[in-house]
């Protein structure tokens, strides 16, 4: 996870645009004083050890922390953001779902929906 859970303060310019521009790119906003962050992280942590958010580029981008700013200045729909985390899936640099979520589950089914399933990872076939 580019600067996620195992580097939440690492996440570059260019690491955000690599993001940003993937064909599967998952990037989540939180802040560090946002308990529920915190637990959303960690669930999306056991699943990529799983193997489940294969084929994916997945990034954390804390709001409140340096290097968050070029990005929000950039999107200043960010501004108008409510809840935390959020989560934003991109294919080829463009927004294609956007939600505010704490469950791990609820990304995996988002992700399939919106990539299609050959986007579903192992283990999380549709029904």
């Amino acid at each position: 996870m580019t600067g996620g859970a195992d580097h939440p303060d690492s996440l570059t310019g260019r690491a955000l645009d690599a993001i940003v521009g993937a064909p599967q790119g998952v990037l989540i906003f939180t802040r560090t004083t946002c308990p529920a962050c915190g637990a959303y992280q960690e669930e999306i942590a056991a699943l990529r050890a799983q193997g489940r958010l294969g084929g994916l580029a997945l990034g954390v981008l804390r709001l409140d922390r340096p290097g968050a700013s070029r990005f929000k200045r950039e999107n200043r729909w960010l501004t108008e953001l409510r809840y935390l985390p959020y989560t934003v899936l991109y294919r080829r640099g463009q927004r294609i779902d956007a939600f505010a979520a704490s469950r791990g589950a609820y990304l995996l089914e988002r992700v399939a929906a919106a990539f299609g399933p050959a986007a579903d990872p192992p283990g999380c076939g549709r029904r």
